[in-house]
């Protein structure tokens, strides 16, 4: 029986099977005239309703429809192909194949079989086994030059570059205006690297059709991966004179304008979309970017805001949502925004941090505390989180919890530098300076260049008035790797202890014009002062420390010595 051209013909199938006579539209000889069996015509009705069924995206029943089909006409080899069809589309390889294999057996020139049997060995990128249908395909058919076109993708496929050209070629020189033929050869020079061929073979045929949108897109991705991003958005500026509506057409203009940093430009064809289409999600996405990027946080959080609403599960928009929420000072919707974000988003680790220092400054670090310490429980976390619960007890005065929590972190990320610098300066706090410096020399193993631990191992052994040279070694090092007036400090304070007193007064005069009384500087200026025999200036030095900090004993010790 044949069944090929059912799917175009229900309405008449209908009629067919209560008396009508042959298949409509059918070329062959041998048409099975519907009703000369009970079964025959019974499988005509199944193939109907299986093809119903398929139409509605019910493939499970259309396969189980079709199978009754089978078993009243197991010699149909369209109902087999059909069946091979509805396999090969829930992915099942083997089975479809089998199916299409017994469709040829049946009618070894079933074009519709050999397209099937060809496709299925291309998806599977198998394709040296495609090459035979579709040569045979062009045996029956010489004119079908869809399969002429699977023909060139198969041998470009297979390797067969130049075979693939040829074809290509060849179809272009009897059509010069085959739109997916030109659209297959450029294609393949973009494979080969041939840009610049690829980019004149699609302007040719955007001049030939301005209308073919797949050699627009193609143009545009392939100016778009040379980073010609003007160019690019010229190519769809110019499709999109002739088809304004095209909503995809116009954002890849807008995507390449985001690139050159155009921004406004962007947003204003951004906002055409949304005016068409006020859910389009991309348009949503990229303006709440933009208004994040141009610092409108209301703009933004609205924009995000109704991401989230058109797709919950979006925790890239949640996030961006708090993020200008915060900034927006709605610090309490920034929270509900954050603690919406699913643990098992890659993104959930980052919320913890902000909903941390959210508790902070609403004043409710305690519930902060206890909702990180909730939400690191069974996961290894990020080393930021430990640091900031580190700082959380901290901030408490509960030195122990925030070693115990910083422990853990290294327990899990032994090689953070970070973790172990506020480790380190924990135990310096603490007073257990050496335990500290051991911390800092443990990171100067896993990174030499860390300016911070290198300070302060410069620093601690000026304090100790020991191994001056290294020291001055380091400090020096730590300056140049990062010039900050606490290092500077560092370095006059070395200086000091070397007994250099000029040197020193140099650099903790430079310290301290980038920042401002600090008092620990100010000492530093007071006691270099002292030793040059400076003492009205010393004393001035020791004053202006004690102004920022007036319960230091031991600068009040030293003015007072002055003083007599």
């Amino acid at each position: 029986m044949d069944f090929r051209h059912m799917r175009l013909f229900l309405p008449v199938l209908v009629l067919a099977v209560i008396g009508c006579g042959r298949w409509p539209g059918s070329s062959q000889k041998d048409v099975y005239p519907f009703g000369a069996t009970d079964g025959a015509g019974k499988a005509a009705f199944l193939f109907a309703k299986a093809n119903l069924f398929e139409n509605q995206g019910l493939i499970g029943e259309a396969q189980e429809t079709l199978g009754e089909a089978l078993r009243l006409d197991p010699q149909a080899p369209y109902l087999h192909f059909r069946m091979a069809s509805l396999l090969a589309q829930k992915g099942e390889k083997e089975a479809a194949l089998t199916a299409v294999r017994t469709a040829l057996e049946l009618d070894p020139n079933l074009i519709d079989a050999l397209f099937l049997l060809a496709e299925i060995h291309l998806n599977a990128n198998e394709p040296a086994a495609a090459i035979p249908p579709l040569r045979h395909i062009l045996k029956l058919d010489p004119e079908e030059e869809g399969a002429r076109l699977k023909l060139g993708v198969a041998y470009s496929q297979k390797g067969d570059q130049q075979e693939a050209m040829r074809i290509f070629q060849g179809m272009l020189a009897r059509d010069a205006d085959s739109p997916w033929a030109g659209l297959a050869l450029g294609r393949l020079y973009r494979q080969l690297g041939m840009t610049a061929e690829a980019e004149q073979h699609y302007r040719s045929i955007i001049a030939r059709q301005p209308g073919f949108e797949p050699v627009v897109f193609e143009l545009g991705e392939l100016l778009e991966q040379a980073r010609a991003w003007a160019k690019a958005g010229e190519v769809y500026d110019q499709a999109l004179r002739d088809d304004p509506g095209n909503t995809e057409m116009r954002l890849r203009l807008a995507q390449t304008l985001v690139m050159e940093n155009r921004l406004e430009e962007a947003m204003g064809h951004y906002r055409l979309v949304l005016d068409a289409e006020p859910d389009n999600l991309e348009a949503l996405r990229k303006s709440g970017l933009i208004h994040l990027e141009r610092q409108r946080w209301s703009a933004a959080a609205e924009s995000f805001a109704r991401q989230v609403q058109l797709r919950p599960d979006w925790d890239h928009a949640r996030y961006y949502l708090g993020i200008a929420l915060v900034r927006d000072g709605k610090d309490e919707e920034a929270l509900a925004a954050f603690s919406e974000i699913r643990p098992w988003s890659p993104l959930y680790d980052d919320a913890l941090i902000h909903i941390g220092y959210l508790y902070h400054g609403l004043g409710r670090g305690d519930e902060g505390l206890a909702f990180i310490e909730k939400n690191l429980e069974g996961r290894s976390g990020n080393p930021a989180l430990y640091r900031l619960l580190g700082a959380f007890y901290e901030d408490r005065g509960d030195a122990a919890g925030a070693l115990r929590v910083l422990e853990r972190g290294l327990g899990a990320f032994p090689k953070d530098t970070d973790l172990l610098y506020q480790k380190g300066m924990l135990l310096e706090k603490t007073g257990a300076g050496e335990a500290a410096k051991a911390v800092m020399e443990e990171i100067l193993l896993l990174q030499p260049e860390h300016a911070e631990a290198i300070n302060f191992i410069a620093y601690s052994l000026a304090e100790q008035g020991r191994d001056l040279d290294r020291a001055l070694a380091l400090a020096e090092q730590a300056l140049a790797l990062r010039d900050r007036p606490h290092i500077r400090d560092t370095l006059g304070w070395v200086h000091y202890k070397r007994g250099d007193y000029a040197e020193a007064l140099k650099h903790l005069q430079m310290a301290l014009a980038e920042m401002g009384d600090d008092p620990v500087v100010q000492e530093h200026i007071g006691d270099t002062l002292a030793a040059l025999g400076r003492f009205p200036e010393a004393m001035a030095a020791y004053r202006r420390s004690l102004a920022q900090e007036p319960d230091n004993p031991a600068v009040r010790d030293k003015l007072r010595k002055l003083e007599e």
